[in-house]
């Protein structure tokens, strides 16, 4: 089963991988260490994104895993619904995303809901406002979730963010994909 969008480092690309992500770390650096310097998640991932790093395909999971890890070191801010939204359905010629882990995931969610799936970024935007919002204000009648909340802020030291609902999305994914999988393997039989 591929893993991280059949991720691979291509030996022949070494050099220029760690040239490009060197200068990247550089130019972070600088402006990490400028009094005053707010990075946003979504200006620290286009800037990576437009290294053309090898093996780090624009839109791609393992740049968002990256500046997600960024955002727990405290190098650059969370990422909004509106990053994730843009990162699912970009709306920009040229911006990056779409990656298929959480777009599968929402169509499920859509097709579950019978609901339509959102067709751009600012509807999937207000879909996951309403997300994040019952995430952070569970009702008592959501018992369950306030007590996964409560471990997921205990052992992360935070609240959920939307680096979470992105992760939670893929495992959807994962899951949905492993089902169609077995699936396939009893009809086969």
């Amino acid at each position: 089963m591929p893993v991280y969008e059949n991720f691979q480092i291509i030996k022949s690309k070494v050099p220029q991988m760690l040239r490009l992500l060197w200068e990247f770390s550089q130019a972070l650096s600088e402006d990490c260490n400028t009094p005053g310097a707010a990075l946003t998640f979504a200006e620290v991932y286009k800037r990576l994104a437009d290294k053309k790093v090898p093996s780090l395909p624009p839109g791609g999971i393992i740049i968002w895993l990256l500046i997600s890890d960024f955002v727990e070191y405290g190098i650059c801010f969370a990422p909004t619904e509106q990053d994730l939204a843009e990162h699912i359905i970009p709306t920009a010629k040229g911006s990056y995303g779409s990656p298929s882990g959480p777009t599968a995931a929402l169509q499920y969610a859509a097709e579950m809901a019978e609901e339509e799936m959102p067709k751009d970024a600012a509807a999937l935007t207000n879909v996951l406002r309403k997300i994040v919002e019952v995430i952070n204000n569970p009702t008592e009648a959501m018992r369950t979730i306030q007590e996964i909340l409560r471990g997921c802020e205990e052992i992360q030291g935070r609240k959920v963010t939307v680096v979470d609902i992105e992760h939670a999305l893929c495992k959807v994914a994962r899951q949905l994909s492993m089902a169609k999988g077995r699936e396939s393997k009893k009809h086969k039989i």
